[in-house]
């Protein structure tokens, strides 16, 4: 796999789910051209009540070593079985998918699960947004 042409990595992402889940997640992302995933480090819900590390954190920090050995459909099998369902969207299963670039920390992504409420994220600074953006716009809509 090739970093920015397979796949983007970026290192923080804090999303907010209240209309849906009422979570506020806390983690890292990664988007292929076929999904968008979150690697939830901490979910909260509207109670305080904290879960971590939802997901199999030493095969992601292998495939971040090691990524240009990987086949890509492999790994998206494996980023499937390996994250729970929630935080792996399939583009085809997103109505939305929207990247504010915005000045400074202004700007973040918008997405909209079908038959959900819309989501927002902070994936950190306009160079990430701008990455994003770049590479969402290759991604095959159907």
């Amino acid at each position: 796999m090739k970093r920015n042409e397979d796949f983007i990595y970026i290192p923080v992402i804090k999303a907010n789910d209240i209309l849906n889940t009422g979570n506020n997640i806390t983690g890292k992302m990664i988007m292929t051209k076929k999904y968008f995933a979150i690697l939830p480090d901490v979910v909260q819900d509207s109670n305080g009540t904290a879960k971590r590390d939802l997901y199999d954190k030493s095969y992601f920090e292998d495939f971040l070593n090691n990524y240009e050995n990987i086949d890509l459909v492999n790994f998206e099998t494996e980023l499937i079985s390996k994250i729970p369902d929630r935080f792996v969207m399939s583009f085809l299963n997103l109505e939305k998918f929207e990247v504010n670039v915005g000045f400074l920390f202004f700007g973040g992504i918008r997405y909209k699960l079908k038959g959900e409420k819309i989501q927002s994220a902070f994936v950190g600074n306009k160079t990430n947004r701008l990455m994003i953006k770049d590479f969402y716009e290759k991604v095959v809509k159907y």
